[in-house]
């Protein structure tokens, strides 16, 4: 993580057209923006978050092809998650006009840890394995919109780019470690397991990102 951070030093730095007031209140360089509490608390959640996918993306077909469903029912549930975070994605600008990035955050990252539970204990029952699969509404699309917003509102109109940069290495960098872990972890203990370390990966974030310390604007 620290290699990734420094890495993004070197990210050329974005050149807006204008300044705000609370751009030039974000005064420093970014480094310093990043090692605010609330800012760096929230990319160890961003982490965990990913982290937490590792099976989901690894497994979930095999998953669910040993429990019984016919290809073409799991492309559809596929199909059903997409939707889902396209229509997120569609209502994002309504939700974070009434609520802050944080909320959005938090109850992304519950929602999250609900669903590796559900898909880990009770994807055998499809109205189950339905709820989970809409649920990824939250567990990507409002929990990406929501961390790109707290992005630019963490840092400086010069930083934007390494902001954004470091996001997207350690989402990188957490989906890797995620399959990973997945892969052991799903021949040692299963799948009922496996999704109950993703769960708690999620629940981590949760109370990460409820705890720190509240950012200026977000």
């Amino acid at each position: 993580m620290a290699g990734i951070a420094f890495s993004s030093w070197w990210v050329p730095n974005a050149q807006p057209l204008t300044s705000t007031p609370q751009a030039e209140a974000q005064a420093g360089g970014f480094f310093k923006q990043l090692m605010r509490p609330g800012v760096w608390v929230f990319y160890a959640s961003v982490a965990l978050m990913v982290f937490s996918h590792g099976p989901y993306y690894t497994f979930l077909t095999l998953h669910l092809e040993t429990l019984g469903y016919s290809r073409g029912l799991i492309g559809m549930l596929w199909a059903v998650g997409v939707v889902a975070e396209v229509l997120m994605f569609m209502a994002m600008s309504r939700i974070l006009h009434r609520f802050s990035v944080r909320q959005v955050l938090f109850a992304s990252f519950l929602l999250a840890a609900l669903r590796w539970l559900l898909l880990g204990l009770f994807a055998e029952h499809l109205p189950a394995l339905l709820v989970a699969q809409v649920m990824h509404a939250a567990t990507f699309g409002s929990f990406h919109a929501a961390a790109i917003h707290f992005v630019q509102r963490s840092f400086g109109p010069r930083q934007q780019g390494q902001g954004q940069a470091l996001y997207a290495a350690l989402s990188g960098v957490g989906g890797a470690l995620g399959a990973l872990y997945s892969g052991y972890s799903w021949n040692a203990l299963g799948p009922a397991w496996t999704f109950a370390i993703a769960s708690l990966a999620a629940f981590a974030a949760a109370v990460m990102i409820v705890t720190s310390r509240k950012e200026e604007g977000v």
